[in-house]
């Protein structure tokens, strides 16, 4: 079933680097990557593109927070992401369906506008009172994984293997930034405009990322056959073609494990943290009292991770990805998340300790690991850059979700304490690791197996 040959139709053959002198642009952002000449204009559009996605991600994010958690337990939240796999799958059917039939243009306007459209639906169902914050934080969930993945699958569409490993990391720069600023401003404009005015803003900034992939899309080197649809050989479908595929299915496994403990460490934070707000405000909190308290707390949290993501993108994913590509930037993760639950346990599960050790490990995560994930997909066929790595993104990683939602059911059913959940996230990060070495070896490999990009005539 799983075949250890490189694909049959491996991406183009890339083409040679632009001629002429490096523009301002292009020598500015060398800081963070290798920009040749005439290179930098592309990949600052699609940060900034990027930046706006997040930033109105982020807002949506801390407005999840506020909602769920001052109306449920930690425990809920893990429940309800488990949930989110079954709807991701007629999701990503339809998702499929759509990609084999329109450029990656026309996929992206059509994706953002539905998005925009659900974004004022819950503004309004907000504004009458209704209780939004279950359907809410299944919804972002969904958007999170469409909207984000989708663009990255348009920027591996756009690049080549050799492109991307040296300008991923000045697009990444983007996302990290607007992560940042998105987290620091959901508290200040979430104060101003109340949650439903979060809505309309982050509706406005969706939108008007599309100005910015249709730049780039006119301005790609294949612009004219990329008006196509991706070919779909065979008629194989996502899932097929997953489980067809040794990569796709240590992909597939690396991303699993990888959610899952992190989804085991926000419920740990959660728990912790609403444990923290019992003990002050006392027994029975104020709703409006414990949201003021969660949203300040998750805003910090957000923008601290963020911040230090942001720093870990400008001055040291765009070395590692050049001097070791995907393959071996995906071993960082899983290492910084053993060392962060070793503080934890020997805290004795201290608020401030797991705070900071999840503050480094999504910091790595939302930068070099974010960029060496999307890189992953540079050695795969155009086809795989839409369908599977959707499929990937979405359904697959919330399996995730559901192996965490297990472990917290079954543990909340024993009993189980806090520092037994850090030590079942410790195992699961060993196997992370072990899976992220052999996923090394197959990247490389298929790398390897590309042909050379032409010298400059």
């Amino acid at each position: 079933m799983a075949s250890a040959d490189p694909p049959a139709d491996p991406p183009p053959e890339p083409s040679a680097p632009p001629k002429g002198k490096p523009s301002l642009l292009d020598r500015g952002l060398r800081i963070v990557g290798d920009v040749q000449a005439g290179e930098g204009a592309r990949a600052a559009v699609l940060g900034v593109t990027l930046f706006l996605l997040l930033f109105a991600y982020y807002l949506l994010k801390v407005a999840r927070e506020t909602l769920v958690l001052s109306h449920y337990d930690a425990e809920v939240k893990v429940y309800v992401a488990a949930g989110q796999a079954l709807l991701l799958i007629p999701a990503v059917w339809a998702f499929g369906w759509l990609s084999s039939r329109v450029g990656r243009f026309r996929l992206v306007v059509v994706v953002t506008v539905f998005f925009a459209a659900n974004l004022g639906l819950f503004a309004l169902a907000y504004a009458a009172s209704l209780n939004i914050a279950l359907p809410f934080y299944v919804w972002v969930g969904v958007f999170n994984v469409f909207v984000i993945a989708q663009l990255w699958a348009f920027a591996n569409d756009v690049y080549t293997e050799a492109e991307g490993r040296r300008l991923f990391a000045v697009i990444g720069l983007g996302s990290s930034l607007g992560a940042i600023a998105g987290a620091y401003a959901a508290e200040p404009i979430g104060d101003a405009v109340g949650t439903g005015g979060i809505f309309v803003c982050a509706l406005v900034i969706l939108l008007s990322t599309l100005i910015g992939a249709r730049w780039v899309h006119r301005h790609s080197h294949s612009h004219q056959e990329d008006d196509t649809p991706p070919p779909s050989k065979g008629a194989k479908n996502a899932f097929a073609l997953l489980i067809s595929d040794r990569y796709y299915l240590l992909i597939a496994a690396l991303l699993v494990l990888l959610n899952c403990e992190n989804t085991l460490g926000e419920y740990l934070l959660d728990r912790v943290l609403l444990e923290d707000i019992e003990n002050t405000l006392g027994a029975a909190p104020d709703t409006d009292a414990v949201q003021e308290q969660v949203r300040a707390f998750k805003s910090l949290y957000y923008g601290a991770f963020n911040t230090l993501g942001f720093l870990i993108q400008l001055f040291i994913t765009g070395r590692v990805m050049k001097k070791g590509g995907a393959g071996a930037a995906i071993l960082v993760l899983p290492v910084i998340a053993l060392l962060g639950q070793t503080a934890v346990l020997l805290s004795g599960v201290a608020l401030m300790v797991l705070a900071v050790a999840k503050v480094s490990e999504n910091s790595v995560d939302y930068s070099l690991n974010s960029t060496a994930r999307n890189a992953l997909f540079l050695v795969v066929p155009r086809e795989a850059k839409y369908s599977v790595k959707v499929l990937l993104d979405s359904v697959v990683v919330r399996m995730g979700d559901v192996i965490a939602g297990g472990v917290v059911l079954g543990g909340s059913a024993l009993g189980l304490d806090s520092v037994s959940f850090v030590a079942v996230s410790a195992a699961i990060t060993v196997i992370w690791l072990a899976v992220a070495f052999f996923l090394r070896r197959e990247h490389n490999r298929r790398a390897e197996a590309l042909p050379e990009p032409k010298s400059a005539s």
